[in-house]
């Protein structure tokens, strides 16, 4: 509706919360803003809530900090998160529009942005999900948690 992009609704933690995201075979990083995001624009959805997910865990890097990741895009826009592994499925525009869809959850890592400039800050959609042939995108973590076969 108006997206002006191919996206998709993920549904994320537990409970779940709606998150669109545009979807990128570009890129491997799957991320969207969370409550903490400052610097993030209006989109469809309310920004995801780490405290709301009794599931959500946030894997530490250096010195027992948030891993930080960030991505960059050659039309100019970017985005800065930490690290979150929380359930996360694919679905219809609400839960009851794909029934059983939850069955389909898997533990998945993403990026819970804290900043965004350019094109980010103004689309739609809440965030992006990369689908390269990288070893974290849905597809692959679909296969090696045994949802799919192939």
């Amino acid at each position: 509706p108006g997206y002006g992009t191919h996206y998709v609704y993920v549904y994320v933690g537990t409970p779940p919360q709606r998150q669109s995201v545009i979807i990128d075979t570009g890129s491997h990083y799957t991320a969207f803003p969370c409550s903490q995001c400052s610097q993030c624009g209006q989109h469809t959805d309310a920004y995801w809530s780490l405290t709301n997910s009794s599931t959500a865990s946030v894997p530490t890097c250096i010195n027992d900090q948030p891993c930080v990741i960030s991505q960059s895009y050659t039309e100019g826009s970017s985005w800065k998160a930490f690290k979150v592994v929380d359930k996360l499925w694919v679905g219809g525009a609400d839960v009851a529009a794909s029934p059983g869809a939850s069955n389909y959850s898997i533990d998945f890592q993403f990026g819970c942005q804290t900043s965004e400039t350019g094109l980010f800050r103004t689309q739609l959609a809440d965030g992006i999900m990369g689908m390269s042939m990288n070893d974290d995108t849905l597809p692959f973590q679909l296969r090696a948690q045994g949802v799919t076969a192939t």
